[in-house]
């Protein structure tokens, strides 16, 4: 058979030379144990190349399941991160001790999968009323970049001070 003709297996016909070799490999001897020896059948190229197929495609479900838990972890990491920043928005002084009483599952919109705002803040509130020594000292803002926005203006760059603006006061 010429590999032109190895391209034209369905994979219907695949999956019966697969289950052909393996019903070969499982049957019993006369004696009743299992012939582990290669059948006569493995020089059938259609086989051959059902198997290679086979493993190429676990191959790819390997990689595909790797991807796909790396991808899960990140995601965790961003939510968990979207649950700190919303709780320290809601005034609590850490926003990971939210965590410590409740679950990323119970703060995520049920409809959307993702994290819910109201449902942060509503579980901050509450962590705050039980432990009250969670509160944060001042509200912080609630996007991060907001502490770093400046005014533009030249002269709120910072300037170095000199003695005259120590020994007079209100300058």
């Amino acid at each position: 058979m010429t590999h032109a003709q190895d391209a034209d297996i369905t994979d219907d016909e695949a999956e019966s030379l697969l289950a052909e070799g393996a019903e070969n490999l499982r049957t019993p001897d006369d004696d009743g144990e299992h012939d582990d020896a290669v059948s006569e059948d493995d020089d059938d190229p259609r086989l051959s190349k059902a198997r290679k197929d086979a493993a190429t495609y676990r191959e790819r479900l390997r990689d595909a399941e790797a991807e796909r838990d790396a991808l899960r972890e990140e995601l965790s990491g961003h939510r968990t991160n979207e649950v700190v920043r919303l709780a320290e928005g809601a005034g609590m002084r850490s926003g990971a001790d939210l965590l410590a009483v409740t679950s990323l599952e119970a703060l995520r919109d049920t409809e959307t999968g993702r994290i819910d705002p109201e449902k942060v803040t509503a579980a901050a509130r509450d962590a705050l009323s039980s432990r009250p020594h969670w509160r944060g000292s001042a509200k912080l803002p609630a996007r991060p970049t907001e502490r770093l926005r400046g005014t533009g203006d030249a002269d709120t760059e910072p300037r170095e001070a000199s003695w005259a603006d120590l020994l007079q006061p209100g300058r």
